[in-house]
């Protein structure tokens, strides 16, 4: 499994090499060239190399390199947004260095929090008390 990941890797980059080799000849950009393009031309090139002589290798290779350059993208489209790092929007205000230090309860939780009913309304108060942290009253 691992060796034919390698295999493939390999080859990616050999086809890259080949575009790069391409392109330079050329004068274009790497980036302008179809990769789908280049593997069906070295594809279609293979059995030629096997059936050739040695001697005639340089001029094939040549004759590959043009073939692989005849394969051009289009040419970008303008981005109608540029890249950029969005911003995250947030009610909340920026954690500061005043913030790393918070007051810290001094008793257990359940001595802290207090939950009170007011007498003659429906609604629940719960209040900390001042041991624990500062004076706070919550309405639910």
């Amino acid at each position: 499994m691992i060796q034919e990941l390698y295999g493939l890797l390999l080859a990616h980059y050999a086809v890259r090499f080949l575009m790069r080799e391409a392109a330079l000849q050329s004068g274009i950009d790497p980036d302008r060239l179809s990769f789908v393009h280049a593997l069906r031309v070295i594809g279609d090139a293979i059995p030629e190399f096997q059936m050739i002589t040695p001697e005639q290798r340089p001029l094939l290779y040549t004759r590959l390199l043009r073939d692989i350059a005849t394969g051009r993208l289009p040419g970008r489209r303008r981005r109608s947004n540029p890249r950029v790092v969005k911003r995250k929007m947030s009610k909340f205000r920026l954690k500061r260095p005043e913030h790393d230090h918070w007051p810290q309860p001094t008793m257990p939780f359940h001595r802290a929090v207090v939950i009170e009913q007011k007498q003659g309304v429906s609604e629940y108060v719960m209040s900390i008390q001042p041991a624990s942290l500062h004076q706070a009253e919550v309405l639910f």
